[in-house]
C-alpha cells in the first residue's frame, strides 16, 4: 500500500499541471507592432508631470485595437488617460517595463529599460490576434466563407488569417473579395453590385397609337411608344394606354443581355364607336325627317297650286311656275330622304350590333374613373 501512496500526491499535481498547460495553450496572445520615439512631439512638455522623485515624466501613448485591459508598471505610473483607441501613461524616465493584462490573453511584458527620457513622447502600438474588416454592400446580403452574416453593412472582428467575403443580391451579379487579414488590421471593403440587365422594346399599332403611355408593373414610366427600356431581368406586366383605344396588357420575361420585343395591336375603344354610330344615326334620322317633310310639303303645295291653276286667269303663269318648282323639288327631297333613311338604318344597325357585343372589361377613362367594358369584333 505504501508503494502506491505517492500516487495520491502525483496525480493531483499532474492534473493541475495539465490544466495549466491547457489554459496557456488556449490563451490568446497580444503582440507589439512597434515602439518608437515621437521626435518633435511636445505632448510630454505641454502636459508636464513629475514622478515621486521629482523627475519630469515621459509620456507613453499606447495605441490598441482592444478594450478592457490593465497596465502595470514596474515603478508605477503617475497618471493615465483614456482616449479612443489610445491609453496615455506618464512614466518615470527610469521605468524598466510595463505589463499589459487582458482576460483570456497571455500577459504581455514590454521592456522599457534605458528607452525613456524626461519630457519626451513615445508610441507603443499593441494588437491582439484580431483585425477588423468593415463591409458596405447596400441592399445586399453579406457572406463570410459561404455563411450568410448580415445585410447592407457589417464589421467583422476576425482572427489573423485568410477569408472570402462575398456580397449577393437578387438579379445582381455577386462579388467576392479574398482577404488576407493580419493582427491589428482595420480594413474596409465597399461592394457596388452591378444589376443583371436586359432590354424591352415596345411598339404599338396602328400608327395612331404612337405616344401611348407605358406602365411597367402598374408604374407609369416616362418613356412612350415606341420605346426601348433597360430593365432588370425577370417577369413584368406591361400595360399600354391611349385615349380612344382599349388598354393593351401583356406579361413579358426579360432575359440577361437580350432585347425582348413587344408589338401591341391596340383596338379602338368600342364606346367611341357606339357614340359615333349614335351621333350619325341621329343626324341621318333628323335629315330624313327634314327632307321627307320638304318632299311632302312640296307635293301638297303642288297639288294645291295645280287646282288653283285650273281656275286662274291673270296669275296663271305665276302659279304654273310654282307648280313646276314644287314638282321638281318634291322628288329630289323625297329621294334625299330615302338616302338619309338608309344611312339611318345602317348606323342604327351598327349601333345595335355594337351594343350586343359589349361586355364587361376593365378600362380607365381619361378622367381616371373606372368603367368595365369589353368589346368583341
Amino acid at each position: 500500500m505504501k508503494k502506491y501512496l505517492h500516487l495520491f500526491f502525483i496525480i493531483p499535481l499532474l492534473m493541475i499541471f495539465c490544466n495549466f498547460k491547457s489554459t496557456v495553450l488556449c490563451a490568446q496572445e497580444l503582440k507589439v507592432v512597434s515602439f518608437k520615439h515621437l521626435e518633435g512631439n511636445t505632448t510630454a512638455r505641454v502636459n508636464r508631470k513629475r514622478d515621486i522623485n521629482g523627475q519630469n515624466c515621459a509620456i507613453l501613448i499606447i495605441k490598441h485595437n482592444f478594450n478592457d485591459f490593465s497596465v502595470e508598471a514596474g515603478k508605477d505610473y503617475e497618471h493615465r488617460e483614456e482616449k479612443k483607441g489610445e491609453t496615455w501613461l506618464w512614466l518615470s524616465p527610469d521605468e524598466y517595463q510595463i505589463v499589459i493584462r487582458k482576460t483570456g490573453y497571455i500577459p504581455l511584458q514590454v521592456s522599457l529599460k534605458n528607452k525613456l527620457k524626461e519630457l519626451e513622447t513615445y508610441e507603443l502600438i499593441v494588437t491582439d490576434e484580431f483585425g477588423s474588416v468593415h463591409v458596405k454592400a447596400p441592399e445586399a446580403q453579406i457572406w463570410l466563407d459561404d455563411k450568410a452574416v448580415a445585410k447592407n453593412e457589417y464589421t467583422f472582428r476576425l482572427k489573423e488569417g485568410r477569408y472570402i467575403i462575398k456580397a449577393t443580391r437578387h438579379k445582381y451579379y455577386s462579388q467576392e473579395k479574398f482577404v488576407a487579414l493580419n493582427a491589428g488590421d482595420d480594413l474596409e471593403y465597399i461592394f457596388n453590385l452591378k444589376p443583371i440587365m436586359g432590354n424591352l422594346n415596345i411598339l404599338s399599332s396602328p400608327n395612331a397609337t404612337k405616344g401611348a403611355d407605358i406602365f411597367i408593373d402598374n408604374r407609369l414610366i416616362k418613356e412612350k411608344t415606341p420605346a426601348n427600356i433597360p430593365l432588370l431581368i425577370g417577369n413584368y406586366s406591361v400595360k399600354l394606354t391611349k385615349d380612344g383605344f382599349l388598354p393593351f396588357n401583356q406579361t413579358v420575361k426579360v432575359n440577361e443581355n437580350i432585347t425582348t420585343k413587344i408589338t401591341a395591336q391596340m383596338q379602338v375603344d368600342p364606346t367611341l364607336l357606339i357614340q359615333k354610330h349614335k351621333r350619325l344615326k341621329n343626324f341621318w334620322l333628323i335629315s330624313t325627317v327634314i327632307t321627307s317633310g320638304i318632299g311632302g310639303y312640296s307635293l301638297w303645295q303642288s297639288d294645291k297650286l295645280y287646282n288653283e291653276y285650273k281656275s286662274a286667269t291673270n296669275n296663271a303663269s305665276d302659279i304654273r311656275q310654282k307648280v313646276e318648282m314644287y314638282d321638281t323639288l318634291a322628288p329630289i327631297a323625297l329621294g334625299v330622304s330615302g338616302f338619309c333613311f338608309i344611312e339611318f338604318i345602317i348606323h342604327a344597325s351598327k349601333q345595335g350590333k355594337a351594343k350586343q357585343k359589349l361586355n364587361l372589361y376593365s378600362s380607365y377613362t381619361k378622367g381616371g374613373g373606372m368603367m368595365t367594358l369589353s368589346y368583341n369584333f
